[in-house]
């Protein structure tokens, strides 16, 4: 099989590179390299355990590029391609955790759907060089859906302008692989229409 290459937009723990890193520990992949990190929300991490801190500087370590937002803004056109990209956004407002009852300003609101648009920019880039990721993964906490249903329509139509089929879940992912939080989160998987990546025959076993 091929080694799937991987980059990643993240604010927080990166997930969906955690469990592809599994996967390929497990032999379900012949292997996975990650060529571009960027962190969406520099200082995203001074509230979260120090554990997930170092879970996560150790996997931008990995990767061949990190950069921090505005880098990545500014080499959007040049980042390299990838075989699959992760992207996710600030999700203190959305989070179940967050019980100060307010729900996130507007103006928070608005900020978390401009990070969507400014991480699938990446996406919108390699789609007009018809290098476009072979999947596309975007995430957050699933109080999304009961906390800000508004903002998860908004970004349904943000993805649906780009040349995907979509699929939306609910995922633990302490049911995919070895990662240190298990708490529920939504996905939007997107699988592009014109492009085959290594993980296509696993998409048909129903992976």
């Amino acid at each position: 099989g091929e080694v799937v290459v991987y980059g990643s937009h993240y604010s927080g723990l990166d997930m969906p590179g955690m469990i592809l890193r599994s996967m390929a520990r497990g032999g379900e992949l012949a292997g996975m390299r990650q060529v571009f990190a960027a962190e969406a929300n520099d200082g995203a991490h001074d509230n979260g355990s120090a554990r997930h801190r170092m879970i996560q500087e150790a996997l931008e370590a990995e990767a061949a590029v990190v950069y921090d937002d505005a880098a990545l803004d500014a080499a959007t056109t040049g980042a390299p391609a990838v075989d699959v990209f992760s992207s996710t956004f600030e999700c203190d407002p959305s989070s179940p955790a967050n019980r100060s009852g307010g729900g996130g300003r507007r103006a928070t609101l608005e900020a978390n759907l401009q990070q969507v648009k400014a991480s699938m920019e990446y996406v919108r880039a390699r789609a007009r060089e018809r290098s476009e990721p072979a999947i596309v993964m975007l995430e957050n906490t699933d109080g999304l859906k009961t906390k800000h249903p508004a903002l998860l329509l908004s970004i349904v139509h943000e993805l649906m302008q780009l040349p995907y089929t979509w699929h939306i879940d609910v995922l633990c992912p302490t049911m995919h692989a070895d990662v240190p939080n298990a708490r529920r989160r939504v996905y939007f998987i997107g699988h592009a229409t014109r492009r085959r990546g290594p993980l296509y025959d696993a998409r048909r076993a129903g992976m």
